[in-house]
């Protein structure tokens, strides 16, 4: 019988990919990640997983967790970017701790529940509109050759039917309810529009490029166009002005050579939900051309890079 660890959250969708794997001949083993104070998969759950004779253990990992992650995330917001932590816990974290588990118990194969599926040993897009494989865009392949995908044919309503408890959502940023209570004493400032102040602010952190809300200048809607983190000034501008066909990015995770990027054209995502658009991409500069402009490329954001549906690449945008 093939085994499997799954990372299961307490959620409904790592629920189900636990039982769904079990029912489907799997020997299962579930595994829940201590991120936080906060965190505690409920009673029913680990009922739920017993009674469908999955084992099931604790795991924590706070220190680790609040190190790779939130630190991150905090010092990132305070250098003016705005980061993506799911994009960096699923590498450095869950995938990495499920593969290392898995390991140390002789485990096959890894499994969460995320909406995404696998083909030629690339992650694949998910059908649905829940999908959920921009977040997955750095795992390596050592991770990806191991993975096993339950939710690959399944839509969020099928889930749902097939759970008997009501169970949890889960969010973006799972460990925190508003990430701007981990964050303090970032420069206050002034908001400008075409250089002349309209306004002042309390802390940089609390806002981001592209933002609408908390910007208060005549009736016409206004956008945050850039933020100055050495003088905590904010730069505001119109929608028309947000828009760009042209970024950097660092921190770069190509699943195809670099040759193969010089001759092939990619469709980009520059933001989760963001509408995507083919777009080429220079090694060389680590510049990327969209060939339709995209509204408020975000510096900190990830752009993942598909090809036919598969991801075959990312990188951490660094500045327009």
């Amino acid at each position: 019988m093939k085994s499997v660890l799954v990372g299961v959250s307490g959620g409904v969708d790592s629920t189900f990919a636990a039982i769904y794997l079990s029912e489907t001949g799997y020997r299962v083993t579930a595994i829940n990640f201590l991120l936080t104070n906060k965190d505690k998969i409920s009673q029913s759950v680990v009922d739920l997983l017993k009674k469908h004779n999955i084992d099931f253990y604790i795991l924590n990992i706070k220190d680790y967790f609040k190190k790779t992650v939130i630190d991150r995330l905090v010092n990132d917001y305070k250098n003016g970017f705005t980061p993506n932590p799911c994009s960096i816990c699923n590498p450095l974290v869950k995938f990495k701790i499920l593969a290392e588990e898995a390991d140390k118990q002789g485990i096959d194969s890894i499994a969460t529940g995320h909406y995404a599926d696998l083909k030629e040993g690339f992650i694949k897009k998910h059908f649905s509109i829940k999908d959920q494989s921009y977040f997955l865009a750095y795992l390596p392949k050592e991770y990806i050759q191991r993975i096993i995908f339950p939710l690959n044919s399944f839509e969020k309503k099928d889930i749902k039917i097939n759970i008997p408890i009501d169970l949890k959502e889960s969010n973006d940023l799972c460990f925190v309810n508003n990430y701007r209570n981990l964050i303090d004493n970032t420069k206050k400032g002034n908001i400008l529009y075409n250089d002349k102040i309209i306004g002042t602010h309390d802390g940089f952190h609390n806002y981001t490029i592209g933002q609408r809300k908390g910007i208060k200048y005549s009736n016409e809607p206004y956008y945050v166009k850039n933020i100055d983190i050495l003088t905590g000034d904010i730069y505001i501008a119109k929608k028309i002005e947000l828009y760009s066909k042209q970024f950097y990015i660092n921190n770069i995770h190509l699943l195809k050579d670099e040759e193969w990027f010089k001759k092939n054209k990619i469709e980009c995502l520059v933001r989760y939900r963001a509408k995507s658009t083919m777009a080429e991409y220079e090694p060389i500069t680590k510049k990327v051309l969209l060939d339709e402009e995209a509204f408020a490329i975000t510096k900190g954001q990830i752009a993942v890079f598909y090809h036919n549906d598969l991801i075959v690449g990312c990188g951490r945008i660094d500045g327009i």
